[in-house]
């Protein structure tokens, strides 16, 4: 058992003038007796199985027990890994609220009862040296709430409360006037958590006014915070941008005189068609050595990579390069792309894209437009992969936590603030991560069995387009060879297919066991991944 720590009495200091503190939960040794209190600044943490993991932790905290599953990682500095609820795992933040009117640290007399408004916790990244916190703000144009790892503008900014509404105000200040007549700047509020005060049984087996609640390691939000800071979350600037972006352009965009095109055939351009590009007979298009196949990766990266086509900007400077110079076939490079475009991505059979003989100069000046442009593109393309991801995406990320609580006031003013210090840093493990766990069982239906099969019927319908329905029509051995025949038939009818989701599991178990054996001569890893062992059937009880 672990006792209550004996109450000092009450310091005579007036009402909220006395200091608190917000630390982690904590047990010292004295001589004969182990005693409560003395908890670190940081939050303490504890990492449990249970599947009622809160009303355990509490059971024993009511018994006077510390808690099985305390993590203690001794320096500050140490870092931690923490599971994730998909691994059954679940992590508890503990910290108590103290009065600490003399400094000491086993001198702390239990937060007086009423004076707590509320409680919670926030969890924040770390890059480079600095935090951010997932906040959020609205869009003053649309409406919108807009989220996402947004940095803090230093230490002050972190002590904020992260609900706006309950940030006090400067002295001398009239916060409806201001409202009212003044601007409003953007206020970001900051995703938190709900700390939760123990009910009485814990009180009075610890004699501390304890806090806990779950650190949120998973979420479904995904950040879809403006451009400056969706490029912002993974390191990306402009100046990042423009020094990796010369090595990245096709070679008819680099500074530099007209180049030659690909060579010609019997003094006749190079040409290419739509029915090039697909596979023959030994499933192959174009060959790595033909020269077209180089046009066809530069106008695939202007149009997938860098939306090129999509730029209004960019297409006015390629309207002013010139190919085929001093030739009857003169054209434009906005021209060409429009042409290439046609053919090499709609593959239309009715276009053919004459290749240039030359490709136009590019002037230092137009040089550094295009890479103007060009990064552009390519912080909208940031923008829209990075502005998806989710809110702990990454295995690679650290984190630190962070627990507040709110004081009423006597005055009538918005509750004061009190934080903990930050916890260790820690990563969180990825889903695919072993823990202690037990696995998953997933039953498989004996299809060897005639009455089992007979028993089961499709489960799921897909409704397939008439285009990828001939493609199944395909021979499999033409499939290897990436030959399609059935494409030309005239059959437009959609088609309803019913399938048994556990017989197609038995498939890809069979297909995996296949390709388990066919690696394992690789990786070796058969006996990481798989383990069976021979489970006894059970046999019903004769009847009494």
């Amino acid at each position: 058992m672990v006792s209550a720590a004996p109450r000092p009495p009450r310091p005579a200091i007036a009402g909220d003038d006395h200091p608190v503190r917000l630390q982690g939960l904590g047990v010292s040794q004295r001589p004969g007796e182990p005693i409560w209190g003395s908890g670190t600044a940081r939050p303490s943490l504890c990492e449990r199985q249970d599947q009622d993991v809160v009303q355990a932790i509490l059971r024993e905290l009511s018994a006077g027990q510390w808690p099985n599953g305390m993590l203690s990682p001794g320096s500050p500095q140490a870092e931690l890994t923490l599971h994730q609820p998909v691994h059954r795992c679940f992590t508890l933040a503990l910290l108590e609220a103290v009065c600490d009117p003399w400094g000491q640290p086993l001198l702390q007399p239990r937060l007086q009862e009423g004076r707590l408004h509320s409680a919670g916790l926030v969890v924040r990244r770390l890059v480079n040296g600095s935090r951010q916190g997932w906040r959020s703000q609205e869009d003053p144009r649309t409406g919108r709430i807009l989220r996402g790892w947004i940095a803090f503008n230093g230490s002050e900014e972190e002590d904020h409360d992260p609900d706006p509404s309950l940030r006090a105000q400067p002295a001398g200040r009239h916060p409806e006037l201001e409202r009212r007549l003044l601007p409003q700047p953007t206020a970001l509020s900051e995703s938190s958590s709900g700390l939760f005060q123990a009910p009485p049984a814990v009180a009075a087996a610890t004699g501390r006014t304890v806090l806990y609640g779950l650190v949120p390691l998973t979420s479904l939000e995904y950040s879809e915070g403006p451009l400056t800071q969706a490029a912002a979350l993974e390191g990306q600037n402009q100046a990042e941008i423009l020094a990796a972006l010369p090595g990245m352009l096709p070679w008819f965009l680099r500074e530099g005189p007209a180049l030659p095109g690909p060579s010609p055939r019997q003094g006749a351009p190079l040409r290419l068609r739509a029915s090039d590009l697909e596979p023959n007979s030994n499933g192959i298009s174009l060959a790595a050595t033909d020269p077209r196949q180089a046009v066809v990766q530069a106008v695939q990266q202007l149009v997938f990579q860098f939306r090129a086509m999509e730029s209004a900007a960019l297409m006015r400077e390629f309207g002013e390069i010139n190919l085929d110079a001093g030739t009857a076939q003169s054209r434009s490079l906005a021209t060409f792309l429009q042409q290439a475009e046609q053919v090499l991505i709609e593959r239309r059979p009715d276009q053919t894209l004459v290749l240039p003989v030359t490709w136009g100069a590019i002037s230092p000046e137009r040089h550094q437009r295009l890479l103007s442009l060009l990064a552009q593109q390519l912080q909208a393309q940031l923008q829209l992969l990075s502005s998806a991801a989710a809110r702990f995406e990454g295995s690679e990320h650290r984190y630190q936590m962070r627990a507040f609580m709110r004081l009423r006031r006597s005055d009538g003013c918005p509750p004061k603030i009190i934080w903990s210090d930050y916890s260790n840093p820690f990563t969180i493990a990825p889903w695919y991560q072993a823990s202690n766990a037990p696995p998953i069982r997933i039953e498989l239906p004996d299809v060897l069995d005639p009455q089992t099969l007979r028993s089961l019927r499709p489960n799921v319908t897909f409704r397939v387009p008439p285009r990828l329905f001939k493609l199944l029509g395909n021979r499999p051995e033409d499939l290897l060879k990436g030959i399609d025949k059935q494409s030309g038939s005239s059959d437009d009818q959609a088609w309803l297919c019913g399938f048994n989701i556990p017989v197609i599991s038995i498939c890809a178990f069979l297909v995996l066991n296949i390709f388990l054996t066919i690696f394992n001569l690789i990786f070796w890893w058969i006996f990481i991944i798989k383990i069976c062992i021979p489970l006894p059937r059970s046999r019903p009880s004769p009847p009494p």
